[in-house]
């Protein structure tokens, strides 16, 4: 009886249970006060990374990072620089692709998260499951009217951190063990994210001016392959 129990103790123990993968997938970004960056979809990829407490619960991780990059017309804000400024450019495209008259936005932010992922077995190789993290969002923001510093007349740079949260529900697909020891998956997930706005703005001589704001409300998905070991 002992051998028999030693023998499923070890068995046991070495299953699957920790994981990493490559995941891609999209976040809903909103700039309500400013429109500095427009409310859309951001796509995202990165790692995510899980340490398996139980066959049912994982301690998961990941870093993703977003790009946004948009180009404005200045006359939609209304500042009259097409008449007033650059009344003298001649109209079509810029070698860096922005349109001649536009002020473009850059945005670059590092999504950080942490938290806990429940699953339950279906079939050895189909997994729904539940998660439930933390968000660190740490942005920066750059606003021009080129992309080429050197020939930039506007140039303004300002960082910014937002927090929130993220649950979703998902599947996972498993391959069989190899020796037991790992195996192949892939996940398909969708999700509701809130977060704090991004506050980005410009210091100068004592004085804020704020250019902009962002957060992470709304629906998520994404996919990911990796492996269990």
């Amino acid at each position: 009886m002992l051998t028999i129990l030693a023998f499923t103790t070890a068995a046991m123990a070495a299953e699957p249970r920790h994981e990493v993968s490559v995941e891609i997938g999209s976040l809903r970004s909103n700039d309500p006060a400013w429109n500095v960056i427009g409310g859309q979809q951001s796509p995202a990829g990165g790692i995510r990374a899980g340490y398996g407490l139980s066959p049912s619960l994982t301690v998961i991780g990941g870093w993703h990072m977003s790009q946004i990059q948009t180009d404005h017309n200045t006359s939609y804000y209304g500042y009259g620089y097409e008449d007033e400024d650059i009344a003298h450019e001649p109209t079509g495209s810029s070698s860096n692709g922005a349109t001649a008259g536009s002020v473009l936005s850059e945005l670059s932010v590092h999504h950080l998260s942490l938290g806990a992922k429940f699953s339950r077995e279906v079939q050895p190789w189909l997994v729904p499951y539940a998660t439930g993290q933390g968000k660190l969002h740490i942005g920066s923001l750059r606003v021009t009217d080129d992309l080429d510093k050197d020939e930039a007349m506007i140039d303004l740079n300002s960082s910014g951190l937002g927090f929130g949260g993220l649950f979703s529900a998902g599947v996972e697909l498993r391959s069989k063990p190899a020796n037991g020891s790992f195996s192949l998956a892939a996940h398909l997930e969708f999700g509701y994210a809130i977060s704090t706005p991004m506050e980005f703005a410009i210091e100068s001589e004592g004085s804020s001016a704020s250019i902009g704001s962002l957060n992470y409300n709304g629906a998520t998905v994404s996919a990911g392959v990796g492996l269990r070991f």
